[in-house]
Protein backbone atom coordinates (compact mmCIF):
# COMPACT_ATOMS: atom_id res chain seq x y z
CA UNK A 1 0.00 0.00 0.00
CA UNK A 2 1.02 3.04 -1.36
CA UNK A 3 2.35 5.91 2.01
CA UNK A 4 -0.06 8.13 2.54
CA UNK A 5 0.73 12.02 3.52
CA UNK A 6 -0.64 11.21 6.82
CA UNK A 7 1.38 8.22 7.55
CA UNK A 8 4.22 10.25 6.59
CA UNK A 9 3.69 12.88 8.91
CA UNK A 10 2.91 10.75 11.71
CA UNK A 11 6.30 9.14 11.39
CA UNK A 12 7.72 12.42 11.47
CA UNK A 13 6.31 13.28 14.27
CA UNK A 14 7.68 10.29 15.99
CA UNK A 15 11.19 11.61 15.18
CA UNK A 16 10.92 14.20 17.23
CA UNK A 17 9.39 12.69 19.83
CA UNK A 18 12.59 10.48 19.46
CA UNK A 19 15.17 13.22 19.47
CA UNK A 20 13.45 15.00 22.54
CA UNK A 21 13.66 11.46 24.39
CA UNK A 22 17.29 10.54 23.29
CA UNK A 23 19.11 13.66 24.47
CA UNK A 24 21.18 12.71 27.23
CA UNK A 25 20.68 14.92 29.93
CA UNK A 26 17.39 16.19 29.80
CA UNK A 27 15.36 19.90 30.46
CA UNK A 28 18.37 21.10 32.28
CA UNK A 29 21.04 20.39 29.79
CA UNK A 30 22.37 22.94 27.68
CA UNK A 31 22.47 22.60 23.61
CA UNK A 32 23.85 19.81 22.18
CA UNK A 33 24.54 19.28 18.01
CA UNK A 34 22.39 16.44 16.95
CA UNK A 35 19.90 16.26 19.72
CA UNK A 36 16.68 18.51 19.92
CA UNK A 37 15.84 19.97 23.70
CA UNK A 38 12.80 18.58 25.41
CA UNK A 39 11.83 22.16 25.64
CA UNK A 40 12.27 22.93 21.68
CA UNK A 41 10.64 19.65 20.84
CA UNK A 42 7.30 20.85 22.93
CA UNK A 43 7.68 24.60 20.85
CA UNK A 44 7.79 22.69 16.97
CA UNK A 45 5.11 20.10 18.15
CA UNK A 46 2.73 23.20 19.18
CA UNK A 47 3.32 24.46 16.12
CA UNK A 48 2.18 21.74 13.83
CA UNK A 49 -0.53 21.35 15.90
CA UNK A 50 -1.93 25.02 14.85
CA UNK A 51 -0.69 24.45 11.21
CA UNK A 52 -2.67 21.13 11.10
CA UNK A 53 -6.53 21.72 9.68
CA UNK A 54 -7.38 18.40 11.37
CA UNK A 55 -6.83 19.13 15.07
CA UNK A 56 -8.85 21.74 16.26
CA UNK A 57 -7.62 21.69 20.06
CA UNK A 58 -4.62 24.39 19.26
CA UNK A 59 -5.69 27.45 16.94
CA UNK A 60 -3.76 29.15 14.64
CA UNK A 61 -3.71 32.49 15.15
CA UNK A 62 -3.31 33.11 11.41
CA UNK A 63 -5.96 30.95 10.35
CA UNK A 64 -3.01 29.36 7.70
CA UNK A 65 -3.20 25.47 8.27
CA UNK A 66 -1.01 23.24 5.96
CA UNK A 67 -1.51 20.38 3.73
CA UNK A 68 -0.44 17.09 5.65
CA UNK A 69 2.51 16.67 3.21
CA UNK A 70 3.27 20.70 3.02
CA UNK A 71 2.91 20.30 6.91
CA UNK A 72 5.43 17.31 6.96
CA UNK A 73 7.77 19.15 4.79
CA UNK A 74 8.12 21.96 6.84
CA UNK A 75 8.53 20.08 10.24
CA UNK A 76 11.22 17.41 8.80
CA UNK A 77 13.13 20.79 7.92
CA UNK A 78 12.78 22.71 11.52
CA UNK A 79 13.44 19.55 12.59
CA UNK A 80 16.59 19.06 11.25
CA UNK A 81 17.46 22.48 11.87
CA UNK A 82 16.68 21.99 15.38
CA UNK A 83 19.21 19.01 15.66
CA UNK A 84 21.83 21.10 13.72
CA UNK A 85 22.03 24.47 15.01
CA UNK A 86 24.18 25.38 18.00
CA UNK A 87 21.60 27.09 19.88
CA UNK A 88 18.29 25.83 20.17
CA UNK A 89 15.39 27.19 18.27
CA UNK A 90 14.31 29.21 21.20
CA UNK A 91 17.49 30.94 21.88
CA UNK A 92 18.44 31.80 18.44
CA UNK A 93 18.38 35.22 16.82
CA UNK A 94 17.38 36.24 13.53
CA UNK A 95 21.00 36.72 12.67
CA UNK A 96 21.72 33.07 13.69
CA UNK A 97 18.87 31.70 11.28
CA UNK A 98 20.14 33.56 8.47
CA UNK A 99 24.02 32.40 9.05
CA UNK A 100 22.73 28.84 9.46
CA UNK A 101 21.00 29.17 6.34
CA UNK A 102 24.12 30.64 4.41
CA UNK A 103 25.99 27.46 5.60
CA UNK A 104 23.84 25.66 3.73
CA UNK A 105 24.12 26.73 0.51
CA UNK A 106 27.42 25.05 0.32
CA UNK A 107 25.82 21.58 0.00
CA UNK A 108 22.14 22.21 -1.10
CA UNK A 109 20.16 23.43 -4.02
CA UNK A 110 18.47 26.94 -3.86
CA UNK A 111 15.70 25.49 -3.72
CA UNK A 112 16.08 23.22 -0.79
CA UNK A 113 17.57 25.93 1.16
CA UNK A 114 14.33 28.30 0.13
CA UNK A 115 12.17 24.97 2.02
CA UNK A 116 13.97 25.80 5.18
CA UNK A 117 13.84 29.24 4.92
CA UNK A 118 10.05 29.67 4.48
CA UNK A 119 9.92 26.21 7.43
CA UNK A 120 11.07 28.55 9.55
CA UNK A 121 9.30 31.34 8.78
CA UNK A 122 6.05 29.42 9.24
CA UNK A 123 6.93 28.46 13.00
CA UNK A 124 8.63 31.93 13.92
CA UNK A 125 5.21 33.59 12.56
CA UNK A 126 3.79 31.31 14.79
CA UNK A 127 5.72 31.89 17.77
CA UNK A 128 5.56 35.26 18.09
CA UNK A 129 7.59 35.34 21.60
CA UNK A 130 10.42 33.97 20.33
CA UNK A 131 13.55 36.52 19.14
CA UNK A 132 13.64 35.83 15.68
CA UNK A 133 12.31 38.21 13.35
CA UNK A 134 9.83 36.18 10.86
CA UNK A 135 9.83 38.86 8.50
CA UNK A 136 13.67 39.52 8.26
CA UNK A 137 14.43 35.82 7.50
CA UNK A 138 15.94 35.92 4.21
CA UNK A 139 14.34 33.86 1.89
CA UNK A 140 16.44 33.57 -1.34
CA UNK A 141 14.29 34.65 -4.72
CA UNK A 142 13.27 32.66 -7.45
CA UNK A 143 14.94 33.54 -11.07
CA UNK A 144 13.74 31.89 -13.93
CA UNK A 145 15.12 28.75 -14.65
CA UNK A 146 16.58 27.73 -17.90
CA UNK A 147 17.87 24.87 -18.86
CA UNK A 148 21.55 23.90 -19.71
CA UNK A 149 22.04 22.63 -22.77
CA UNK A 150 25.36 20.62 -21.81
CA UNK A 151 23.25 18.85 -19.08
CA UNK A 152 20.87 17.48 -21.47
CA UNK A 153 21.35 13.38 -22.36
CA UNK A 154 22.76 12.70 -25.94
CA UNK A 155 22.35 9.16 -27.21
CA UNK A 156 25.90 7.67 -26.00
CA UNK A 157 24.55 8.96 -22.10
CA UNK A 158 21.15 6.85 -22.75
CA UNK A 159 23.10 3.97 -24.03
CA UNK A 160 25.81 3.59 -21.53
CA UNK A 161 23.24 4.19 -19.05
CA UNK A 162 20.38 1.48 -20.25
CA UNK A 163 24.14 -0.90 -20.46
CA UNK A 164 24.66 -0.68 -16.54
CA UNK A 165 21.03 -1.01 -15.21
CA UNK A 166 20.76 -3.73 -12.07
CA UNK A 167 17.29 -5.16 -12.50
CA UNK A 168 13.95 -4.67 -13.80
CA UNK A 169 12.33 -2.54 -11.23
CA UNK A 170 15.92 -0.15 -11.70
CA UNK A 171 15.13 -0.09 -15.96
CA UNK A 172 11.02 0.52 -14.98
CA UNK A 173 12.19 3.61 -13.22
CA UNK A 174 14.93 4.68 -15.79
CA UNK A 175 12.82 4.19 -18.83
CA UNK A 176 9.73 6.21 -17.18
CA UNK A 177 11.85 9.10 -16.32
CA UNK A 178 13.60 8.92 -19.56
CA UNK A 179 10.19 8.40 -21.82
CA UNK A 180 7.49 10.29 -19.39
CA UNK A 181 9.26 13.62 -18.39
CA UNK A 182 7.19 13.28 -15.34
CA UNK A 183 8.15 15.17 -11.88
CA UNK A 184 9.40 12.73 -8.85
CA UNK A 185 6.10 13.05 -7.05
CA UNK A 186 4.18 11.91 -10.00
CA UNK A 187 6.44 8.44 -10.43
CA UNK A 188 6.88 7.72 -6.77
CA UNK A 189 3.01 7.85 -6.30
CA UNK A 190 2.02 5.50 -9.17
CA UNK A 191 0.01 2.10 -7.91
CA UNK A 192 0.31 -0.76 -10.03
CA UNK A 193 -3.39 -0.47 -10.83
CA UNK A 194 -2.47 2.53 -12.45
CA UNK A 195 0.57 1.26 -15.39
CA UNK A 196 -0.93 -0.35 -18.36
CA UNK A 197 1.81 -1.35 -20.46
CA UNK A 198 -0.46 -3.69 -22.19
CA UNK A 199 -2.27 -0.21 -23.57
CA UNK A 200 0.67 1.55 -23.34
CA UNK A 201 -0.63 4.45 -20.84
CA UNK A 202 -0.19 5.25 -17.60
CA UNK A 203 -2.31 7.02 -15.46
CA UNK A 204 -1.74 9.92 -12.64
CA UNK A 205 -2.70 9.32 -9.28
CA UNK A 206 -4.38 12.00 -8.09
CA UNK A 207 -5.06 10.43 -4.95
CA UNK A 208 -2.00 12.16 -3.75
CA UNK A 209 -0.96 15.64 -3.23
CA UNK A 210 2.22 17.06 -4.70
CA UNK A 211 1.13 16.82 -8.63
CA UNK A 212 1.09 20.39 -9.00
CA UNK A 213 -1.96 20.40 -11.16
CA UNK A 214 -0.52 17.52 -13.60
CA UNK A 215 -3.03 15.98 -13.36
CA UNK A 216 -5.69 18.47 -13.57
CA UNK A 217 -5.91 17.96 -18.15
CA UNK A 218 -6.41 14.45 -17.75
CA UNK A 219 -4.62 11.67 -15.67
CA UNK A 220 -3.56 9.38 -18.29
CA UNK A 221 -0.15 9.76 -20.30
CA UNK A 222 1.27 8.09 -22.94
CA UNK A 223 4.35 5.34 -21.83
CA UNK A 224 6.31 5.51 -24.74
CA UNK A 225 9.45 3.74 -24.92
CA UNK A 226 8.80 2.80 -21.29
CA UNK A 227 6.32 0.30 -21.99
CA UNK A 228 8.23 -2.89 -22.17
CA UNK A 229 10.48 -1.93 -18.79
CA UNK A 230 7.16 -1.40 -16.94
CA UNK A 231 5.66 -5.05 -18.37
CA UNK A 232 9.15 -6.94 -17.48
CA UNK A 233 9.24 -5.14 -13.80
CA UNK A 234 5.32 -5.80 -13.33
CA UNK A 235 5.73 -9.33 -13.98
CA UNK A 236 8.51 -9.41 -11.65
CA UNK A 237 6.77 -7.12 -8.60
CA UNK A 238 6.10 -8.88 -5.51
CA UNK A 239 2.96 -7.24 -4.74
CA UNK A 240 1.94 -6.94 -8.35
CA UNK A 241 -1.18 -8.75 -7.53
CA UNK A 242 -2.16 -5.79 -5.06
CA UNK A 243 -3.99 -2.88 -7.16
CA UNK A 244 -3.41 -0.29 -4.60
CA UNK A 245 0.18 -1.18 -3.27
CA UNK A 246 3.10 1.25 -5.61
CA UNK A 247 4.58 0.44 -8.66
CA UNK A 248 8.04 1.81 -7.79
CA UNK A 249 8.38 -0.12 -4.82
CA UNK A 250 11.38 -2.15 -3.04
CA UNK A 251 13.11 -5.14 -4.18
CA UNK A 252 12.45 -8.31 -2.78
CA UNK A 253 15.97 -9.18 -0.78
CA UNK A 254 15.98 -5.86 0.55
CA UNK A 255 11.96 -6.59 2.48
CA UNK A 256 13.77 -6.18 5.67
CA UNK A 257 16.49 -3.52 5.88
CA UNK A 258 15.79 -0.66 7.44
CA UNK A 259 11.99 -2.00 7.53
CA UNK A 260 11.12 -1.65 4.05
CA UNK A 261 8.25 -3.97 2.99
CA UNK A 262 7.13 -4.77 -0.22
CA UNK A 263 4.01 -2.54 -1.79
CA UNK A 264 5.57 0.33 -0.30
CA UNK A 265 6.63 3.65 -2.38
CA UNK A 266 10.38 4.15 -2.70
CA UNK A 267 10.98 7.59 -1.06
CA UNK A 268 12.15 10.36 -3.61
CA UNK A 269 15.49 10.26 -2.47
CA UNK A 270 15.89 6.65 -2.84
CA UNK A 271 14.59 6.99 -6.86
CA UNK A 272 17.03 9.60 -7.18
CA UNK A 273 20.05 7.70 -5.76
CA UNK A 274 19.41 4.52 -7.66
CA UNK A 275 19.20 6.63 -11.14
CA UNK A 276 23.06 8.60 -9.49
CA UNK A 277 23.77 5.00 -8.94
CA UNK A 278 23.12 4.20 -12.82
CA UNK A 279 25.09 7.32 -14.20
CA UNK A 280 27.76 6.95 -11.63
CA UNK A 281 28.56 3.38 -13.06
CA UNK A 282 28.20 4.53 -16.79
CA UNK A 283 30.75 7.44 -16.11
CA UNK A 284 28.02 9.79 -16.89
CA UNK A 285 29.21 13.65 -15.95
CA UNK A 286 25.87 15.25 -15.91
CA UNK A 287 23.02 15.08 -13.08
CA UNK A 288 21.00 11.71 -13.18
CA UNK A 289 18.19 12.88 -10.87
CA UNK A 290 14.78 12.96 -12.01
CA UNK A 291 14.68 16.69 -12.93
CA UNK A 292 17.49 16.41 -15.07
CA UNK A 293 15.74 13.70 -17.29
CA UNK A 294 12.26 15.71 -17.44
CA UNK A 295 14.60 18.43 -18.79
CA UNK A 296 16.00 15.78 -21.70
CA UNK A 297 12.75 14.76 -22.19
CA UNK A 298 11.30 18.30 -23.13
CA UNK A 299 14.50 18.81 -24.97
CA UNK A 300 14.46 15.53 -27.27
CA UNK A 301 11.06 15.58 -27.84
CA UNK A 302 10.90 19.35 -29.35
CA UNK A 303 14.52 19.36 -30.71
CA UNK A 304 14.48 16.06 -31.94
CA UNK A 305 10.99 14.84 -32.64
CA UNK A 306 9.64 17.90 -33.37
CA UNK A 307 6.75 17.70 -31.06
CA UNK A 308 4.21 20.50 -30.80
CA UNK A 309 4.36 22.78 -27.84
CA UNK A 310 1.25 21.70 -26.59
CA UNK A 311 1.69 18.25 -27.03
CA UNK A 312 4.82 18.46 -24.30
CA UNK A 313 2.84 20.42 -21.86
CA UNK A 314 0.38 18.04 -22.17
CA UNK A 315 2.40 14.78 -21.15
CA UNK A 316 4.63 16.81 -18.54
CA UNK A 317 2.04 18.19 -16.89
CA UNK A 318 1.82 22.14 -17.91
CA UNK A 319 -1.32 23.72 -18.34
CA UNK A 320 -2.15 25.18 -22.09
CA UNK A 321 -1.17 28.77 -21.33
CA UNK A 322 1.88 27.30 -19.30
CA UNK A 323 5.04 29.83 -20.43
CA UNK A 324 7.32 26.61 -19.70
CA UNK A 325 8.90 25.92 -23.47
CA UNK A 326 9.25 30.05 -23.62
CA UNK A 327 11.32 30.46 -20.47
CA UNK A 328 12.56 26.92 -19.19
CA UNK A 329 13.70 25.55 -22.51
CA UNK A 330 13.91 28.57 -24.54
CA UNK A 331 17.87 27.20 -25.30
CA UNK A 332 15.65 24.90 -27.89
CA UNK A 333 14.49 27.87 -29.97
CA UNK A 334 17.97 29.41 -30.92
CA UNK A 335 19.33 25.62 -31.11
CA UNK A 336 16.44 25.14 -34.11
CA UNK A 337 16.91 28.31 -35.81
CA UNK A 338 20.83 27.59 -35.84
CA UNK A 339 20.36 23.74 -37.27
CA UNK A 340 18.29 24.31 -39.27
CA UNK A 341 20.25 26.88 -40.70
CA UNK A 342 23.69 25.17 -41.07
CA UNK A 343 21.51 22.29 -42.93
CA UNK A 344 20.24 24.69 -45.17
CA UNK A 345 23.57 26.10 -45.76
CA UNK A 346 25.17 22.63 -46.22
CA UNK A 347 27.33 22.90 -42.85
CA UNK A 348 25.87 19.82 -41.89
CA UNK A 349 23.81 17.11 -42.48
CA UNK A 350 20.30 16.76 -41.22
CA UNK A 351 20.28 14.24 -38.08
CA UNK A 352 19.17 10.91 -38.82
CA UNK A 353 19.62 9.07 -35.62
CA UNK A 354 16.35 9.13 -32.89
CA UNK A 355 17.95 9.73 -29.33
CA UNK A 356 15.26 7.48 -27.60
CA UNK A 357 15.71 4.31 -29.52
CA UNK A 358 17.58 1.31 -28.31
CA UNK A 359 20.60 -0.39 -29.74
CA UNK A 360 18.39 -4.15 -29.31
CA UNK A 361 14.59 -4.06 -29.00
CA UNK A 362 13.61 -4.47 -25.99
CA UNK A 363 10.76 -7.04 -26.69
CA UNK A 364 12.15 -9.27 -29.75
CA UNK A 365 15.96 -8.63 -29.28
CA UNK A 366 16.17 -7.06 -32.94
CA UNK A 367 19.02 -4.86 -33.44
CA UNK A 368 17.92 -1.62 -34.44
CA UNK A 369 19.51 1.07 -36.63
CA UNK A 370 19.89 4.22 -34.91
CA UNK A 371 17.03 6.17 -36.63
CA UNK A 372 14.17 3.92 -35.84
CA UNK A 373 11.30 5.65 -34.38
CA UNK A 374 9.61 1.61 -34.08
CA UNK A 375 10.62 -1.99 -34.18
CA UNK A 376 10.17 -3.25 -37.71
CA UNK A 377 10.04 -7.13 -36.23
CA UNK A 378 7.27 -6.04 -33.47
CA UNK A 379 6.08 -2.97 -33.47
CA UNK A 380 7.16 -1.52 -29.98
CA UNK A 381 7.27 1.80 -30.51
CA UNK A 382 10.43 4.30 -29.16
CA UNK A 383 10.24 7.26 -30.06
CA UNK A 384 7.18 10.09 -29.37
CA UNK A 385 6.45 11.24 -33.04
CA UNK A 386 6.37 7.44 -33.47
CA UNK A 387 3.68 7.05 -30.77
CA UNK A 388 1.74 10.22 -32.52
CA UNK A 389 2.05 8.86 -35.86
CA UNK A 390 0.01 5.59 -34.75
CA UNK A 391 -2.34 7.26 -33.08
CA UNK A 392 -3.52 9.33 -35.77
CA UNK A 393 -3.46 6.67 -38.07
CA UNK A 394 -5.66 4.49 -35.88
CA UNK A 395 -8.16 7.44 -35.67
CA UNK A 396 -8.10 8.57 -39.10
CA UNK A 397 -8.74 4.88 -39.87
CA UNK A 398 -11.46 4.70 -37.87
CA UNK A 399 -13.09 8.46 -38.67
CA UNK A 400 -12.87 7.27 -42.22
CA UNK A 401 -14.62 4.60 -41.58
CA UNK A 402 -17.63 5.47 -40.19
CA UNK A 403 -18.40 7.97 -43.71
CA UNK A 404 -17.10 4.99 -45.75
CA UNK A 405 -19.50 2.19 -47.34
CA UNK A 406 -19.00 -1.01 -49.41
CA UNK A 407 -15.79 -1.09 -51.11
CA UNK A 408 -14.14 1.63 -49.09
CA UNK A 409 -15.09 0.21 -45.89
CA UNK A 410 -13.43 -3.02 -46.94
CA UNK A 411 -10.44 -1.03 -48.09
CA UNK A 412 -10.08 0.60 -45.00
CA UNK A 413 -10.06 -2.62 -42.88
CA UNK A 414 -7.81 -4.09 -45.07
CA UNK A 415 -5.31 -0.77 -44.35
CA UNK A 416 -5.78 -1.10 -40.88
CA UNK A 417 -4.99 -5.17 -40.94
CA UNK A 418 -2.13 -3.92 -43.36
CA UNK A 419 -0.62 -1.31 -40.15
CA UNK A 420 -0.79 -4.32 -37.71
CA UNK A 421 0.40 -7.07 -39.65
CA UNK A 422 3.33 -4.71 -40.69
CA UNK A 423 4.83 -2.54 -37.95
CA UNK A 424 7.79 -1.27 -40.27
CA UNK A 425 5.30 1.11 -42.09
CA UNK A 426 5.17 3.12 -39.10
CA UNK A 427 8.65 4.31 -39.70
CA UNK A 428 7.98 5.20 -43.37
CA UNK A 429 4.95 6.73 -42.92
CA UNK A 430 5.80 8.53 -40.20
CA UNK A 431 9.35 9.76 -42.23
CA UNK A 432 6.65 11.19 -44.57
CA UNK A 433 4.90 13.46 -42.12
Amino acid sequence: MATKPEEEYARMRKRIDIADSSHPEGKDSGKEEGYILPEEAEYIKEWLDAKDKDNISTPDPDNNQLEKQTLNTYGDNVRLVAKRLDVSLIEADTDKINQYMDTLMDNLSKSTVQLYQCSLVSFYRYHTDLAVDPEKIVILKDEPTKVDEQDIFNRSDIESMRNVIPNDRDRAIFELALNTGQRIRALQSLRVKDVKPQEGVFYLNNDVTGLKGADKQSRKRPLLGARKACLDWLQKHPTSDKPESAFITHLPKYEERYGDKFGEPLSAQHINRRLKMIGEEAEINKPTNVHNFRHSFVTIAKRDYNLDDSTIKFIIGHAKDSSVMESTYSHLTADDHISKAEVGAGIKEKEESSTLTPEICPTCYKNLDPGDKACSGCGEIFTPDAQAAKNKMSNDVYESKGEAEGEEESALDQMKDLLNENPELINELTDNQ
